[in-house]
């Protein structure tokens, strides 16, 4: 049931964004307004969001976290206590989240503006 469950999700989750691309396809007059509006938001994701939700996924794991981090970087782990690299990672989480509605938002009222 499960397995069939994720095949639904992962059908239903396909054509949604198939649709939403031939709408934006559609209606959207210039490619560099949606580059515009895209760029900021998703590369503040991509940078920052995602790698800080990586590690908050490997640290409630358990074991992989701590794997991971000694073979990654030994010299600065040892230094670092764990809070300090909860604080980073949450830090680096929320200031993606800030960077990337401001940075969208910005985009949209220079948009509206200029129009």
């Amino acid at each position: 049931y499960k397995r069939q469950y994720q095949r639904r999700v992962h059908g239903v989750v396909s054509l949604v964004i198939s649709v939403l691309a031939l709408l934006l396809g559609l209606f959207v007059p210039e490619l560099s307004l949606l580059f515009q509006v895209l760029g900021g938001s998703t590369a503040a994701f991509i940078c920052f969001v995602v790698p800080a939700l990586f590690t908050l996924k490997l640290r409630a794991a358990g074991s992989g976290y701590s794997e991971i981090t000694a073979s990654a970087a030994e010299g600065w782990r040892s230094r670092l206590s764990d809070g300090v690299l909860l604080a980073s990672t949450w830090a680096l989480l929320l200031g993606g989240i800030v960077v990337g509605v401001l940075a969208t938002g910005f985009t949209v009222w220079d948009l509206a503006k200029s129009s």
